[in-house]
């Protein structure tokens, strides 16, 4: 017999719902859930490992055996197809979320492709597919394979963003990202300052320096790579100030850079204690709620003990009052009855 389409569309949406929070564990984590996103990981700082390594010429040549390539081009194919079905099923199961899902079929799926989480997901994958189109066709034209990623190698970096995603589940990194959205207003006027402090002192040293150095403050965004390594503290030595003016102006703005970056220092430590003493406080009262559900359920528990006490103790009273002989003395041990003799 055939199912229902109230049925199948029921199971349809129980399947998505199911691999939605596999993937992305947002309603109730499950081991499954646990065990494929610590494999996804193992992947993606396996891949990272290797474009590392594979950017060393004398690394490479050490492991250019064909064996290792070929082991190589097998787990990158892998590694590429997990990432493909996993980016495939996200966009086929995102209208499951809470976050997508009042947007509609359409509209929510199209939110979640240009959400950050999934276009570092495809950027990803990119050099990848390109390799693995560019290969197909050379095996197409010319009958073979190059078994090296030359071809791909000024997208590589994209393979990097794959730690991006690692950093997206780390709650440290999430409770970053939440106290600086809180304190976006603080953090974005004190870039403000110092953004323009920065183009002032540049335009200032270029006034003061241009005669008498006019090969690196001969113009305002030349004086600006100056300012720059005077904010930062760096002080690589390539460029220093000879004129009176120019030496008061980069004391006066090193003073100045250590004010500002001690003001980012301390809105964003708050912040972050505050984000802390939150997470905390949430974590305590869940441990509280659980306490006080398995002390709940101990005093239901006591109570159906005694409950059911009483209604033996009852129920012995009544068999005892019903099987009572006038002429013998019977008596009740151990539910049990036991005659005595008159």
């Amino acid at each position: 017999m055939f199912q229902k389409p109230e049925d199948q569309i029921s199971s349809y949406n129980r399947a998505k719902f199911f691999i939605w929070n596999l993937l992305s564990q947002e309603f109730k984590p499950t081991l499954i859930g646990k065990i494929f996103n610590n494999f996804i990981s193992c992947l993606i700082i396996i891949s990272v490992i290797h474009t590392v390594i594979d950017s060393e010429p004398e690394v490479y040549n050490f492991f250019s055996h064909p064996f290792f390539l070929i082991s190589y081009q097998i787990f990158r194919l892998f590694s590429t197809e997990v990432f493909m079905v996993e980016y495939a099923l996200k966009v086929i199961t995102c209208t499951e979320s809470i976050k997508y899902k009042r947007f509609g079929p359409v509209f929510g799926r199209l939110r979640f492709l240009f959400s950050l989480r999934a276009i570092i997901d495809f950027l990803s994958i990119l050099p990848s597919l390109i390799s693995i189109i560019l290969m197909s066709k050379q095996f197409y034209l010319e009958g073979k394979i190059q078994l090296d990623d030359s071809h791909a190698s000024a997208l590589s970096f994209f393979r990097m963003l794959r730690l991006l995603r690692l950093g997206s589940k780390s709650r440290t990194i999430n409770m970053i990202r939440r106290l600086i959205k809180r304190q976006y207003r603080d953090v974005m006027s004190s870039s403000i300052v110092v953004i323009v402090s920065w183009l002032t002192m540049s335009m200032l040293l270029y006034f003061a320096e241009r005669e008498r150095q006019p090969e690196y403050f001969g113009s305002i965004t030349e004086s600006m790579w100056f300012a720059a390594v005077t904010m930062t503290t760096i002080g690589y030595g390539d460029v220093a100030p000879k004129t009176v003016l120019g030496k008061i102006l980069t004391i006066a703005f090193g003073i100045m850079a250590l004010v500002f970056f001690s003001l980012f220092v301390s809105i964003i430590g708050n912040a972050y204690m505050e984000e802390v003493s939150i997470y905390n406080r949430k974590k305590g009262k869940e441990q509280d709620t659980s306490r006080q559900r398995h002390v709940d359920l101990l005093n239901v528990l006591d109570h159906l003990r005694q409950k059911i006490d009483d209604l033996s103790t009852s129920s012995l009273q009544n068999i005892q009052q019903k099987h009572t002989c006038p002429n013998c003395n019977h008596r009740f041990v151990s539910n049990q009855p036991s005659n005595t003799p008159h």
